[in-house]
């Protein structure tokens, strides 16, 4: 399955140019200065990291060596960059601004400050802060960081929660798999379900949390019979990789057992690869499979999807 379609590449590069018009990427003096777009970002890079070689500063900036060293020429020639020799490799000089372009450097960081500040003047408040929000989201998309193992903490569900994770795991199946209301409906019933009969003695849902942001949840509720339902495993994709769907399983199973419950159960669909092999991992057993109609449908080929049952006796 395509990332994004024909439609939402035009929808980008739509953005693209309007962003680069509204910044004025493509004039002939960025922010009103004598410099290009290039070179600022060229006296930006040697005034954050001092003493680069060309290579390095080829690599920070991704552009052509050749191209590269045309503009370093004529930043030497004008006095903003000083050249020094290399003592672990010759055939290459140390890249630093001087005098004149350091004092380059601050003035057109006060010019991009100013302009920006001027663009976004006449937006309130609310809108500047979703604003930026939105950036920093673009921006973590695109170039996400490098995953390290986050802190995460597991809490009791709060006002607003429950919602937010009815919300939230519908929109992500949707896009990833396209499930449409039909799982929706059985998402917002399960969650409606569980705010309607909680019973506090033998039910819980767990709520993870990192960087004050949900990232997972998992519920234990009572089926009666001594069988408690393993219900809505969800993992933001934002915390895949942490063990987090591992931990949360465990909770569950941990839960059950102080609670004297005989077996967990739940239900599954076959085309959640990495929760299938998440369930068996912690000690599932897939028992029975029949064709499921209520949503999936055009997965595999057109021949809809498969619910699965999984039990753990304990």
């Amino acid at each position: 399955m395509p990332t994004v379609n024909d439609q939402q590449i035009e929808q980008i590069r739509q953005f693209n140019r309007f962003y680069t018009r509204l910044m004025g990427l493509l004039n002939e003096g960025l922010f009103k200065s004598q410099y290009n777009l290039m070179e600022a970002r060229i006296i930006y890079e040697l005034g954050e990291v001092d003493h680069l070689v060309a290579s390095q500063l080829g690599q920070m900036l991704s552009v052509d060596a050749g191209y590269l060293s045309r503009v370093l020429n004529k930043l030497t020639k004008a006095g903003i960059i000083t050249r020094m020799p290399n003592n672990q490799d010759k055939r290459q000089s140390l890249l630093s601004l001087s005098a004149i372009g350091e004092a380059a450097r601050i003035d057109l960081r006060q010019r991009s400050i100013e302009q920006t500040g001027q663009l976004y003047n006449d937006i309130n408040p609310a809108q500047s802060s979703e604003l930026v929000a939105a950036m920093a989201k673009i921006q973590h998309i695109i170039a996400p960081p490098e995953k390290t193992q986050k802190p995460y903490i597991l809490r009791e569900p709060e006002v607003g929660d429950l919602a937010y994770i009815a919300h939230r795991q519908s929109v992500l199946y949707d896009l990833e798999y396209g499930f449409g209301n039909g799982y929706e409906a059985v998402v917002s019933q399960v969650v409606a379900d569980y705010i309607d009969d909680y019973d506090q003695a033998i039910e819980k849902c767990w709520i993870a949390e990192c960087d004050d942001k949900i990232i997972g949840s998992i519920f234990c509720v009572n089926g009666g019979d001594g069988v408690a339902k393993l219900r809505l495993l969800y993992v933001d994709p934002v915390a895949r990789g942490m063990g987090l769907g591992s931990s949360l399983i465990e909770q569950v199973i941990k839960f059950a057992r102080i609670k004297k419950y005989k077996k967990i159960e739940f239900w599954t669909v076959d085309c959640l690869d990495a929760a299938l092999h998440l369930y068996k991992k912690t000690g599932f057993e897939h028992i029975s499979s029949q064709p499921y109609a209520d949503f999936g449908g055009h997965l595999n080929a057109g021949n809809g999807i498969n619910r699965q049952d999984w039990q753990m006796i304990l």
